[in-house]
Formats: structure tokens, C-alpha cells, sequence
């Protein structure tokens, strides 16, 4: 006990930036501030960026470190009003004369604000990483990642192109600060730019060795760990494998194996993994291949969006968030809609208020549903929970955007809906003795003897 005191002493900043860091990622050390203020007192100014359940505890566990010095929580941020509301006030109420998020900031110590529109104080305008490399949080690339609240101190000018920082992270707190930071295409002033040749050079896996492309469209990364680092070059190089240029009148799309099966579609996309290529496509400094391929799916004859499960719109709304583009994400809705309404005809089951599906078209084919049918491979329908999720995600989805489009009667009505899906998941598909969500059948199967109940 006594080693592990002394060790807190001696570094307490070293102690709390790592720990809280390794902790959650989430509660960022503002200990390099301006140096007036640095000069003034030793007091450790913290800023919660997510303010979910581990974020609030990993500020709450760096600021019990109080009796060893002044800690003070400065800034909350997160994408939703209501969870910096709730984590505000229990922090308050725990930590009352350590919290100082002013309602209305002077900006001495952070430069520019964004406002939620439920937040009655600023949220975080500036995230300070250690050895003085300052991100500033309140760019205009914070205004993007906080969806849908307005800019409060911040303008986007219709031609802002934001860019990913590249910078190195060579110890546990900065690898995870300065993560955060690319994530929020936030700048980052004081650091070294990595060199991107070297970094490409060092894989041994490389097909494709154009460099050059590589280095204009992702986002360069570097760490202490060279299993990670290897793992997220290969999947840029995943990428490159799969990209296919149909016709000048479709662009560029993905297809899912490097031959086309028969049950892809146009130029050998599938809508299975649609989702997860275009959440991880969107990071390309060229917005082209994206919105290509968010307009393949429903502007290119054979395209195929509802073979399978396939989260349309909330993948487009995530795109827009990083590749902010009105005229884009306005053109496409009306598709969104469509295709929203298209599952809705097909696979909604009124009497539940849910939405069926097989597991054979989520991609899980031969899954446990399936099994206690006569089709092992397809199964039948049940009401599923992952694919219920990924239609509230789209409601929510076709809501923003809607409301981007100033017709609040449709937000309104698609937030309803979402609202109702996520009620009927909870009270139905959650299995309190397991402590786990599982799919319901809705089809009564016979198999060897057993009955599976509709």
C-alpha cells in the first residue's frame, strides 16, 4: 500500500492521464493548458468527452484523487444532450465543489463551444493532450460529430473539407487521446507528422503497392502495438480488393468475395455487408467511393438493398456526419424512405409491432433459430433482435434527416416508430434469467418431435 502511495505522489498527473485513459478513453486530462494558467496553481482540469456510465466513472475515480492535489471537471461533450445532462448532474451531486461547467462560458480556457440543444451549460470546446499537443475539440469538425445540435460558436463554411490528424502515439494515455481526436477529425497541433511512406512500407502484406492512393484517401494511424497497426493497414488493404468501378452511371461500389457469387448483384455487390463497408468507407478523404455506393444501392438496376439485412440509412446519416454534404444526404432521402417502407410492406408483424426476419438473410445462415426447423440454412422467420435494431437505427436515421429537411411531421412520425420497435424489443425479446436478448419465433415449426410455438 505504501509503494503504491508513493507512486501516485511523485506523479499524480502521469497517474491520473494514463489510468483514466486506460480506463474508459474517455475522460481526456486537460493538464496542458495555456501556461498562464499552468503557472497559476497545479490544478488538473478535466474534460468528459462521452459521458456514458464509464466515461462518468473514469472522471468520477480521477477526480476521488483530489485529497493529493486540485482536480476540477471543466467540459462535458457527447453526441446526445440528455447523457451529458444525467452524467452533469450526478457528477455534481457527487463531486459539488469540483465541477465547474459554467453556463455560459467566457472562453479563456476554451476557445469555442458547441450547444446541445437540451444542455443548459457549453459543452467541451477544447480537449488538451499531454506534452502540449492541443486538440481542439470545439473545430469545426466537432460541430459535424455532434449530429444534430446546432453550432453555438462555430460556422461551417459551405466548402469545409475537414482532414484526419496523423500524429504519433507512442504511450497508452496518447494513444487513446490522440484516437479520440482522429475520430473527431479534430487538428492536433504540436505533434510530429507521421511519415506515411514509412509506415506503409513497414507491412509485408501488400497486393496492392500503390502508395500513392493510400496516402491521399486514408487516415494514417500509428501506435505502440504492431499487431494493431498491422490489422488496421490490412483492412485499407481490404478495401482496395474490393472496390469495383461498375459504369460512369453507377461510380464505384464493394463487393463482399473477390469472385461474384450468383447471388450477388449488380458489378458483385451485396447488400449483406453493405453496412459495414460504407461505415468503414465513409473515412476515405475522398467522399467519392462513399456516396458512389450509398447511391449504387438504389439508383442501379440489380442492385439488390433487401436480399439481406442491410442498415441503409443510418449508414448514410453516419456517412454525412463525417462527409458533411446537404445536397447529398437531402437527394437520397427520398430512397431511404422508400426502402424503409419496402421492409415495412414485407417483414413488419403488426400484432408484436416488430419486424421478422430469417437468419439465413442476417448472414448468421445455420444458426440456432434455423435449427429447430426443417431448413437448417434459412430457418423461418422470427422476430430478431439485431435486425429490429438496425430498422430503429434507420427510423432515427430517416428522422435527422428529415428534420435537416425542415419536415418535422416526418421526423416526428419515424421517431414515434423507432420509440415503439425499441419498447416492444425490450419487453419482449429480453430474456431476464439468461440476462440477454434472443429472437422469437414467428412461424410455429415440427421438428423431431419438438414444437417450436409462433
Amino acid at each position: 500500500m505504501s509503494e503504491s502511495k508513493h507512486v501516485s505522489n511523485v506523479n499524480r498527473r502521469s497517474f491520473l492521464q494514463q489510468g483514466s485513459a486506460m480506463a474508459a478513453g474517455a475522460a481526456v486530462m486537460a493538464g496542458a493548458v495555456p501556461a498562464v494558467h499552468a503557472a497559476e496553481d497545479n490544478t488538473i482540469r478535466l474534460a468528459l468527452i462521452g459521458c456514458g456510465g464509464r466515461g462518468g466513472g473514469a472522471v468520477g475515480n480521477a477526480m476521488r484523487t483530489r485529497d493529493q492535489g486540485p482536480v476540477k471537471l471543466y467540459a462535458l461533450a457527447d453526441v446526445h444532450g440528455g447523457s451529458v445532462e444525467r452524467s452533469f448532474n450526478a457528477l455534481s451531486n457527487q463531486f459539488e465543489d469540483d465541477v465547474d461547467v459554467p453556463e455560459d462560458h467566457p472562453g479563456t480556457v476554451f476557445e469555442a463551444a458547441i450547444g446541445g440543444t437540451s444542455a443548459p451549460y457549453w459543452l467541451a470546446t477544447q480537449v488538451v493532450l499531454p506534452h502540449n499537443a492541443t486538440c481542439r475539440a470545439g473545430s469545426p469538425a466537432c460541430a459535424r460529430w455532434a449530429g444534430s445540435h446546432p453550432p453555438m460558436a462555430v460556422h461551417l463554411p459551405p466548402t469545409y473539407r475537414p482532414t484526419i490528424s496523423e500524429v504519433p502515439m507512442k504511450t497508452p494515455f496518447s494513444f487513446i487521446a490522440c484516437l479520440v481526436a482522429m475520430l473527431l477529425g479534430a487538428p492536433i497541433a504540436g505533434a510530429g507528422v507521421l511519415d506515411k511512406q514509412q509506415l506503409l512500407e513497414r507491412q509485408t502484406f501488400w497486393q496492392n503497392r500503390d502508395f500513392d492512393w493510400f496516402k491521399a484517401n486514408i487516415p494514417f494511424f500509428d501506435s505502440p502495438d504492431e499487431e494493431i497497426n498491422t490489422t488496421y493497414y490490412y483492412r485499407w488493404e481490404l478495401v482496395t480488393r474490393h472496390i469495383c468501378y461498375g459504369s460512369p452511371n453507377s461510380g464505384y461500389s464493394f463487393t463482399e468475395f473477390a469472385n461474384r457469387p450468383f447471388w450477388s448483384g449488380a458489378y458483385g455487390a451485396i447488400s449483406c455487408p453493405a453496412g459495414h463497408q460504407i461505415y468503414e468507407v465513409r473515412w476515405l478523404h475522398n467522399p467519392r467511393y462513399v456516396r458512389d455506393y450509398l447511391r449504387y444501392w438504389f439508383r442501379t438496376p440489380g442492385a439488390q438493398p433487401r436480399n439481406y439485412s442491410f442498415w441503409a440509412a443510418d449508414s448514410a446519416w453516419a456517412t454525412h456526419l463525417v462527409q458533411p454534404n446537404h445536397e447529398f444526404i437531402l437527394d437520397l432521402l427520398p430512397d431511404l424512405i422508400e426502402n424503409y417502407q419496402a421492409w415495412h410492406r414485407r417483414h413488419w408483424e403488426p400484432e408484436k409491432a416488430m419486424f421478422w426476419q430469417l437468419g439465413h438473410d442476417e448472414g448468421m445462415e445455420f444458426d440456432i433459430n434455423a435449427q429447430q426447423t426443417r431448413d437448417i440454412l434459412r430457418g423461418g422467420q422470427s422476430l430478431r433482435p439485431s435486425f429490429n435494431a438496425y430498422m430503429w437505427a434507420d427510423a432515427h436515421a430517416i428522422a435527422n434527416m428529415a428534420e435537416l429537411a425542415g419536415d418535422a411531421e416526418t421526423a416526428a412520425r419515424y421517431r414515434e416508430e423507432a420509440d415503439r420497435v425499441k419498447v416492444q424489443v425490450q419487453t419482449h425479446l429480453w430474456d431476464p434469467k439468461r440476462r440477454f436478448f434472443f429472437p422469437m419465433s414467428n412461424q410455429r415449426h415440427e421438428k423431431d418431435g419438438h414444437v417450436v410455438e409462433r
